[in-house]
């Protein structure tokens, strides 16, 4: 939880919470924060909600913009936080 919240909502979408510096989310895509700062990405896993995947997506400086691929199961939520 310390890792989705303080969190200040810009934007909500079915299964995608949008924040500033975060984002929370169950649905499998592409995501962004619309900046070139480097993303952590954190995947957790039920039924236990325990950490299951840690990694880290370099700032893209070339194109102005970092990208999260992020391929979820049913089963899982990914909290991408930039770094």
């Amino acid at each position: 939880m310390k890792r989705c919240y303080p969190i200040k909502v810009k934007e909500i979408y079915p299964g995608i919470i949008i924040g500033e510096d975060r984002i929370i989310t169950c649905r499998s895509g592409k995501f962004t924060l619309g900046n070139d700062k480097s993303l952590i990405v954190y995947i957790y896993e039920g039924p236990d909600g325990l950490l299951k995947k840690e990694y880290k997506i370099e700032g893209d400086k070339k194109t102005g913009i970092t990208i999260a691929d992020i391929e979820l199961n049913d089963n899982q939520i990914a909290v991408i936080v930039e770094n």
